[in-house]
């Protein structure tokens, strides 16, 4: 990989992405539901990577008031992107049925991958190998999706149990 990473994170990693951006130099920021990033507006200044906020509307630990604190900071300012899906925190956490909302999550993944290739530098990108190991997912429907980050060290066909 040649170039400047971006930085993505879920729930306190949104609000570690954020923090990263304000400190540091990464070619993109994506927060998912980053619950400390309204209390971290005094930063905005800091931050000059193009940057993707995803918010549930219906969140009980994020307040609508913090969304739209942000909403308010960012609103003159070309390089950010606010988007709030209709649900609640969390909604991409696909290994939790309390949270797991899929239409919410596939709407926020389809705007979170455009955004990357419209803003990620294509010399920052890990080149042509795609593995199911390195992320991939699979959702409720059986298909294939794709998470950055988490690692699975279960064979493809695998079926988690699920004890109630």
């Amino acid at each position: 990989m040649t170039g400047t990473p971006g930085v993505m994170g879920f729930c306190l990693g949104g609000t570690l992405a954020w923090a990263v951006a304000a400190g540091g130099q990464p070619s993109v920021c994506v927060s998912y539901y980053g619950s400390g990033v309204p209390q971290m507006l005094d930063q905005i200044d800091n931050v000059t990577c193009p940057t993707l906020f995803h918010f549930g509307n219906a969140d009980a630990y994020i307040p609508n008031e913090g969304v739209e604190a942000i909403n308010a900071a960012i609103n003159r300012l070309d390089r950010f992107v606010l988007n709030v899906e209709n649900a609640g925190h969390a909604f991409d956490n696909h290994e939790s049925e309390i949270f797991w909302n899929e239409s919410a999550a596939n709407a926020a993944w389809a705007k979170t991958m455009a955004f990357l290739a419209e803003h990620l530098p294509p010399d920052g990108r890990v080149s042509g190998r795609r593995r199911r190991a390195r992320g991939a997912a699979r959702s409720r429907t059986g298909r294939s999706v794709s998470r950055p980050g988490r690692r699975s060290t279960r064979s493809p066909g695998h079926r988690r149990c699920r004890h109630r």
